[in-house]
């Protein structure tokens, strides 16, 4: 209904700091936020009351009526300056300067497929310096299941790629991305692989990869060398593995809350959860706590909520509707 109602003819938006007033781009962001929906409920495409397959078909078929994002240009960003108010959010943090670490098992996804975005999300880890930042050896991760005593023994030892310093150091790093084209690619490769729309998944998951290298400057020779990594090249038995593990990196400091909902509904990509410092038994929680506010303001209809959804009891590890099948 939003993407219908908007009209070139009516005029531009003012004040607009996202497109600049464009019409046909805040098209495309309504209905690639709609398509991002309609994945997110890939467990209910049971349910007729939904209908997320033909709903997810019917945007796709009407590309006129109904554009979708097609080239980083249409991406929703928030743009930065070096001026107060402005600059990136975790400019001159102090906690990302000093306690900020990748995650080994992350580090490990990256090498493992020589990905070139590993140079761009960390520095190299102190017993890395003296070699090439572009050698993939020089970087490496933390437990992030281990203990706080673990990591800093291994801290001390020199182990431990930290956030790439421009994320703390640079005024303007990076825009922040409320939705791009990367994503609607590998969520096109996602409805492909699951019968929901015709073609092949393949196309969309490389132009997904394509999309998130071109946002962090990566030729399109080493693109070409990166598609063709036997990790990395796409193999429908492992289909949908693949193309949420690359929604998984293109989503570094980018995706919010998406990784978590994505790894709830797929089990991708599989988290390391294994280390003493992990809390639950070991288990990666399944849903949000109402908010404190919310139980003191209307405890009534939070608790007919809780019972209703949660008959084993309100706590992290009910299983939400979002995750069951129908």
């Amino acid at each position: 209904t939003a993407s219908v109602s908007l009209d070139e003819s009516k005029g531009s938006i003012s004040g607009d700091i996202v497109y600049n007033g464009h019409i046909t781009k805040w098209k495309k962001l309504i209905n690639s936020f709609y398509l991002r929906l309609l994945i997110s409920l890939s467990r209910k495409t049971g349910n007729p009351a939904l209908n997320v397959a033909e709903r997810f078909q019917e945007i796709i078929s009407n590309p006129d009526q109904y554009p979708v994002m097609t080239d980083n240009s249409d991406n929703a960003v928030l743009t930065f300056y070096d001026v107060t108010g402005n600059r990136y959010p975790y400019f001159n943090s102090n906690s990302l300067k000093t306690a900020y670490y990748l995650d080994e098992s992350f580090v490990n996804l990256l090498k493992e497929r020589d990905d070139p975005r590993l140079f761009v999300f960390a520095d190299p880890e102190p017993q890395g310096v003296g070699l090439p930042a572009s050698d993939p050896d020089a970087y490496g991760g933390l437990g992030g299941s281990a203990s706080l005593a673990e990591n800093i023994t291994r801290l001390s030892a020199g182990e431990g790629s930290p956030i790439d310093s421009r994320f703390h150091s640079h005024a303007t790093n990076e825009p922040s991305v409320l939705l791009g084209y990367a994503e609607v690619e590998f969520t096109l490769a996602e409805a492909a692989a699951r019968g929901w729309i015709a073609g092949a998944p393949a196309p969309h998951y490389e132009k997904g990869i394509r999309a998130s290298m071109e946002f962090y400057g990566v030729p399109v020779a080493v693109q070409n060398q990166y598609l063709s990594h036997p990790e990395v090249a796409y193999l429908p038995a492992s289909g949908i593995e693949q193309i949420i593990t690359q929604k998984y990196i293109n989503f570094f400091m980018n995706g919010g809350w998406e990784v978590f909902y994505n790894h709830l509904r797929t089990g991708f990509p599989v988290f390391e959860v294994s280390g003493e410092g992990m809390l639950n038994n070991g288990l990666v929680p399944k849903r949000w706590m109402y908010p404190s506010d919310e139980l003191l303001l209307n405890a009534n209809n939070v608790a007919a909520a809780i019972s209703r959804q949660y008959p084993g009891g309100d706590n992290i590890n009910g299983e939400m509707w979002l995750l069951k099948n129908e």
